[in-house]
């Protein structure tokens, strides 16, 4: 017995569905959606024992690129009864001749060839990738090798390579874990700029967000497989009172005098206080 459970029980296997379960070959289907692409069936594999109620399944090549797939009768209607822009699939009396069919099986041939040249060398510069890693951060701890979190080792990690970097500065780096998350917040004064410091941390960042779908995510990262990483590394620089009047001396204005009660200088006004501040904060001591 074969019903289609999706329309109230009824038999798939019935005559009024002998036509779509035997659709000739070259016969071309329409996806109502997604661009509407159209693909071509190549060969009926019949019905699946203990899913007919799927009815037939066809191999079928994408007309647009070549890429194969497998396609059933289950929901597959003719063109002629679509009535809305739900997205379906239906079969079209149009029929591909013998000739334009090979020339999609030759299509899809090639692509099935590129596609596995294009995955081995994939795999080849994945393999070479890891190899390198391993050789030029061959001083960090891998993860993994003393049983901590990643969060851990990056955060260890992270400070052998400031300390190494910026000789003589001293850094913070904190790890923070939470619920769908985790951190590591660097803080230092004076010394490197942020964007010197982002050089040398951001690869432990795996976290990203899509402003436009309001959407987060995560990279694909194999540095962060072997040296630890957090959804978010945020640099964090402070300029000592001492730097911001040393910048306001050196722009003319050796009245001024940095206030850290205020955050701003005694002695002159908001613009030239602001103006003052973004100097100190690009300039490197």
């Amino acid at each position: 017995m074969i019903f289609n459970l999706d329309d109230g029980m009824k038999r798939i296997d019935v005559p009024e569905n002998h036509a779509k379960n035997n659709l000739p070959i070259g016969t071309v289907l329409q996806l109502n959606g997604y661009d509407n692409p159209k693909f071509c069936i190549i060969k009926n594999l019949g019905l699946t024992p203990g899913f007919e109620g799927h009815g037939a399944k066809y191999e079928v090549i994408k007309i647009e690129d070549g890429c194969r797939s497998i396609k059933n009768t289950l929901g597959l209607d003719h063109i002629s009864t679509k009535k809305d822009d739900r997205i379906a699939l239906y079969y079209t009396d149009a029929v591909l001749s013998a000739d334009e069919i090979m020339d999609l099986i030759k299509m899809a041939e090639q692509k099935q060839a590129a596609d596995i040249k294009a995955k081995s060398d994939a795999d080849q510069a994945r393999a070479k990738e890891l190899d390198d890693l391993k050789r030029d951060y061959k001083h960090l701890e891998q993860a993994g090798e003393s049983g901590k979190s990643s969060l851990v080792i990056a955060a260890r990690n992270i400070r052998k390579e400031l300390k190494t970097a910026f000789l003589g500065v001293k850094f913070s780096v904190r790890s923070e874990s939470y619920s769908m998350g985790c951190s590591i917040h660097i803080g230092w004064t004076d010394g490197p700029l942020t964007d010197e410091v982002e050089a040398v941390v951001n690869k432990y960042e795996y976290g990203t967000f899509d402003s436009m779908t309001d959407c987060a995510g995560s990279i694909d990262s194999q540095f962060i497989d072997l040296y630890g990483g957090a959804r978010f590394v945020s640099p964090s620089r402070g300029v000592s009172d001492e730097a911001f009047n040393k910048v306001a001396v050196k722009m003319g204005y050796s009245q001024a005098v940095f206030n850290p009660k205020s955050g701003q200088f005694d002695g002159i006004d908001y613009d030239i206080n602001e103006m003052i501040k973004r100097e100190a904060w690009k300039t490197k001591f």
